[in-house]
């Protein structure tokens, strides 16, 4: 009898090892995805943002040998330095973190390539404004008057893009700088009135500067890095405002970065916009889930759009 009880007990004991345990079960219960098979599930899209982000990279690398800009190559350096991270983890099969370090990473990238785009704006104009100055070095005054005539279309231009933007959000620094571009270009126009055509294309043209570096400094102002913390894990509220952001961010990114669509590019904008619009219709309808997922393959929609145009 006693030997026939320890044959029974060592075949609980053995029979236990085959049983789920309390952890996987509870997890198993709740639909929770043990940790291993989460980090599983993230391997592969992982190894597909390490490709895409390694891509906007090497770009905004690409636009810092052409043009100067200290605000652009710090955005690049905190790009790498993500980078690097993100493979620690994945050397340490830590996809999950390897996944928000690549995107982090890459959102440094492209905003390094955001800002060296206004900075290549910036030349373009400087060199318009130099061509302006040989006008002005000349004798025609039916050329300056002409020219004068339009910077001051082109500033007005600029102030209603500017007086657009700060609709959004108003700032007190932009403010200062309409105050001044609208007294240059009150200045420009009494001395274009008073036949002082060379005081007048002088005015103009400050205004002009002025006025475009006011827009610029407002865009790249708005496309910081958003800092709001990840959100909280089972908070659908939270996950969704967090893509909403995102996905607002890498909009403003390819208004700024793409200038000439081509048709593809045109297509994947197109199709970005219209799963951003049934992301906010799911919102709307209280399908939150549904709503993140849109976000999501939205911003990744407008990511590719980015791409296409930095190549």
């Amino acid at each position: 009898m006693r030997k026939f009880l320890s044959v029974i007990a060592v075949l609980l004991m053995v029979s236990a090892l085959f049983l789920p345990s309390p952890v996987r079960a509870a997890t198993a219960d709740k639909g929770i995805t043990p940790p291993a098979e989460e980090e599983k599930a993230f391997e592969g899209r992982a190894q597909t943002m390490a490709v895409t982000n390694g891509f906007f990279i090497k770009s905004a690398k690409r636009f810092g040998l052409k043009l100067k800009s200290p605000d652009a190559s710090g955005y690049l350096k905190k790009a790498e330095e993500a980078s690097d991270k993100a493979g620690v983890h994945m050397k340490a099969r830590e996809f999950t973190s390897a996944v928000e370090d690549f995107s982090a990473s890459t959102h440094y990238a492209i905003q390094a390539i955001v800002i060296y785009k206004n900075a290549q704006t910036s030349a373009i104009r400087d060199a318009a404004l130099r061509e302006q100055a040989d006008v002005k070095a000349g004798r025609d005054k039916k050329t300056k008057a002409g020219l004068t005539l339009k910077r001051l279309t082109e500033v007005e231009t600029f102030v209603q893009a500017a007086t657009r933007l700060l609709k959004e959000r108003e700032e007190p620094f932009v403010m200062e700088k309409l105050k001044a571009v609208q007294e240059l270009y009150n200045s420009a126009k009494t001395s274009l009135s008073a036949g002082l055509d060379d005081l007048a294309l002088e005015n103009a043209t400050k205004a002009y500067k002025l006025a475009t570096d006011t827009v610029i400094e407002i865009k790249t102002a708005r496309a910081e890095i958003i800092t709001f913390p990840k959100p909280r894990t089972g908070d659908d509220t939270a996950a969704y405002n967090y893509e909403w952001r995102r996905n607002d961010t890498y909009s403003f990114f390819a208004s700024q970065i793409i200038s000439d669509p081509d048709k593809e590019t045109k297509k994947l904008l197109r199709s970005a916009d219209e799963k951003k619009d049934e992301a906010m219709n799911a919102g709307k309808d209280g399908d939150l889930k549904k709503g993140v997922e849109a976000f999501k393959t939205s911003t990744e929609f407008f990511m590719e759009a980015i791409k296409g145009s930095v190549k």
